[in-house]
């Protein structure tokens, strides 16, 4: 807010920025599991590009095979859900939309 001041105010880091998008969250995530992959080739196994509609992803992502725990794929897939209830990612434009 502009406000003609020139005083020091104290703001809580996230009253700082907007809302992180939903893009923002996903690219660091992105290039730690590429980096994963590359580290342990045998380990993380990437997929080919694929959509998930049924999750309201129309748009094709590639993907990554790992070991990871059954509650927290379920924990990720309630989150993407809830994230594409009202308006499903056909686009890159809609992974600008905020991550609530």
């Amino acid at each position: 807010r502009l406000d003609g001041t020139v005083a020091w105010t104290m703001k809580r880091l996230v009253d700082l920025f907007h809302r992180p998008t939903l893009v923002t969250l996903l690219r660091p995530i992105q290039f730690a599991l590429q980096q994963l992959e590359a580290l342990f080739p045998g380990v993380f196994v990437q997929t080919p590009k694929a959509s998930a509609p049924e999750l309201g992803v129309h748009k094709q992502f590639k993907g990554l095979c790992a070991c990871i725990p059954r509650l927290l794929v379920q924990q990720a897939r309630e989150r993407i859900a809830c994230f594409t209830r009202h308006r499903s990612i056909k686009k890159n434009c809609d992974l600008a939309r905020p991550w609530t």
